[in-house]
């Protein structure tokens, strides 16, 4: 009891300090509130462009999305990927920023759970990222935009469900970054595959077959189908039960192996020495 006290004692001091570390600086109302706004615009735009001066190639987004709502579409794939995109590089590569400022070896030498160092860093990356989306998506429903229809409290069980995969994803890169100095590449290569396999910026439709069936066994797929079609279609649970019982599966799955791999590659750290403290 006392070690999982501890545990949560690190964790939280760990995202107060990351969080007061992005509000103490003027600019951070850019990205929480201006970027998210711009952003997906830019999309809609070239969405406008490619469907033709009569709207001709609507008809063929509606066959490959199932919606012809092509606006409420792309701004909540681009949020979602605006979303993953920023917690890979805040949240996932804390330790490797972390190694670039020199702190590294005493944070992970510290008397202090490891673990629960990247879990701070998890959690207030992801309260720090999901904050813009919220308001992104209030603002595109107030100017009607975005065709809202969901239940808040469904749009809230979905997000949940995502979590344990998320952070067991995130804990995987942290344990990535204390093997390669150099894992930046890695986030820009699962970011782009990540945009293209989840259909954050385009209907997977558009996909060859072999390609959407491991598209539909990512969790982040089927969350955005179910916040899309909650938002846009007014779809209950009810129609997703399936995709959030297999949402929670895979996430605890890999949640429980994310601590396992981070376990190992903690002992490896030591063996190898690759901290200084070692």
């Amino acid at each position: 009891m006392k070690k999982i006290k501890i545990f949560f004692q690190a964790s939280f001091a760990t995202a107060k300090k990351d969080i007061i570390s992005i509000l103490r600086y003027k600019t951070w109302f850019i990205s929480v509130l201006v970027w998210p706004i711009l952003m997906p615009y830019t999309f809609v735009f070239l969405a406008k462009g490619l469907a033709g001066p009569t709207n001709e190639g609507i008809d063929n987004f509606a066959r490959l999305s199932g919606t012809t709502d092509y606006s409420s579409f792309i701004i909540l794939g681009n949020l979602i990927w605006m979303f993953l995109n920023m917690i890979m590089w805040d949240g996932g590569l804390k330790l490797n920023s972390s190694r670039r400022i020199g702190i590294l070896d005493t944070l992970w030498t510290a008397p202090s759970p490891r673990l629960a160092y990247v879990f701070g860093s998890a959690i207030s990356s992801i309260v720090i990222n999901f904050s813009p989306i919220v308001i992104s998506t209030a603002f595109f429903s107030m100017v009607k935009i975005i065709s809202f229809k969901a239940n808040i409290f469904d749009l809230l069980i979905y997000t949940l469900s995502i979590l344990p995969f998320i952070i067991g994803f995130l804990f995987i890169f942290s344990s990535l970054t204390l093997r390669s100095k150099e894992a930046n590449l890695v986030v820009h290569a699962v970011r782009v595959i990540l945009s293209i396999l989840c259909g954050l910026q385009l209907p997977i439709g558009v996909l060859p077959l072999f390609l959407q069936k491991i598209s539909l066994s990512i969790p982040i797929t089927l969350y955005m189908n179910c916040i899309r079609d909650s938002i846009i279609k007014g779809q209950g649970i009810s129609y997703h039960i399936n995709s959030l019982i297999y949402i929670l599966t895979i996430g605890f799955i890999t949640f429980i192996a994310s601590i396992v791999v981070f376990k190992l590659t903690e002992k490896k750290v030591k063996n190898k020495g690759l901290i200084s403290g070692y």
